[in-house]
């Protein structure tokens, strides 16, 4: 038996139940597929109460959670073990991240079943600040399961059995819009934090570059500071947080998208801008402030976080002929081969032999 434990609820209530995007694309891309026996959920925390619109009989959902703020932090252990008792011995279990969500089940099958293999895809990590902290404890975790899949190096990842593979396309993904004429049109999406998109420079470069457009949407903690800056320019379009439909209308509305990461960041050496994956499959051309020996094979655009040299290059790809600035578009196939289930099936198979 393989399990898959992971922490989403129905893909088309992730937005109500604020369950990241990227994480139901991911989750319910491996559920849907052939790769996994059996799969687990256990909710965020933010998940509480009755939960009357979710229908998943992959969910797991104590009691507890209904009532006070005390039980309902608590209500993961108790679903750890409700889980726990359902695993069978001589299994293999990939747990989706190591975190507060199934921290307690993983221990449960490491010290009281074994012969439960407990392995890790590991998506995402805080870099632990302190020895003794949560943040230490999961890395240990990590480090100390049977296999991991990691979508990115880092020398903070040790454990022996390990592949790097950096996302997942469904099987029954569909075709997307090919690009025909590339446009001097930008997309920023996502997490709109210093560390994750660098937004404050991309707004700058942005603002001296008249001849091209940039859309931004996503989700940022300085909401109106947002609006404000960005309303200055007339090319510079902010968005906020959009819903799939509309995301997927802009992302299809133009011909880059934009991964700017900062590469200082030491947490961004650890994991794999979904948002890449996503590009790829919707055939946009990907421009990215790091450079990823993951997508070896695939034509992308690598670019300074210095500003006087982001914006030439910004300016010196727009400058290109329509011929070589086509190259980097409409690579969807590519994704589909590297990154479906199966081959995600046939690395698990790999790593999970003795």
């Amino acid at each position: 038996m393989r399990y898959f434990i992971t922490n989403v609820l129905p893909h088309h209530l992730s937005g109500k139940y604020k369950i990241s995007y990227a994480a139901a694309n991911f989750s319910w891309a491996l559920i849907h597929s052939s790769v996994f026996d059996e799969v687990f959920s256990i909710a965020p925390l933010n998940v509480s109460g009755a939960i009357d619109d979710v229908d998943m009989p992959e969910l797991v959902y104590s009691d507890w959670r209904k009532r006070g703020k005390i039980l309902q932090k608590l209500a993961p252990i108790k679903e750890s073990f409700l889980i726990f008792r359902k695993i069978k011995r001589n299994s293999n279990v990939w747990f989706y991240n190591i975190s507060i969500l199934n921290i307690v089940l993983f221990f449960l099958c490491k010290w009281f079943k074994p012969s439960a293999h407990c392995n890790v895809i590991i998506l995402d990590i805080y870099i632990p600040k302190r020895k003794l902290s949560l943040e230490a404890l999961f890395l240990w975790a990590i480090n100390h399961a049977n296999s991991t899949i990691k979508l990115s190096d880092s020398p903070l990842f040790t454990c022996k059995k390990t592949e790097c593979l950096p996302g997942v396309v469904p099987f029954n993904a569909p075709l997307f819009p090919i690009i025909e004429s590339v446009k001097a049109e930008f997309l920023l999406s996502g997490l709109l934090r210093e560390d994750i998109s660098q937004i404050s420079l991309i707004i700058r470069v942005f603002s001296k570059i008249k001849n091209a457009a940039l859309y931004i949407t996503g989700f940022s903690e300085k909401e109106e500071e947002m609006k404000l800056e960005c309303s200055k320019y007339p090319n510079i379009h902010y968005y906020g947080e959009l819903s799939f439909n509309r995301y997927m209308d802009l992302l299809h509305k133009v011909s880059f998208l934009l991964s700017t990461r900062d590469p200082k960041e030491k947490g961004n050496q650890c994991n794999f801008p979904s948002k890449i994956i996503e590009g790829i499959l919707h055939n946009r051309i990907i421009i990215s402030t790091i450079k990823y020996k993951q997508l070896a094979g695939l034509k992308y655009f690598f670019v300074s976080s210095d500003e006087d040299e982001l914006k030439n290059q910004i300016e010196g790809i727009i400058r290109m002929d329509s011929v070589g600035l086509i190259r980097y578009a409409n690579q969807s196939n590519y994704a589909k081969s590297m990154f479906n289930p199966n081959r995600w099936g046939e690395i698990m198979n790999s790593l999970e032999k003795v």
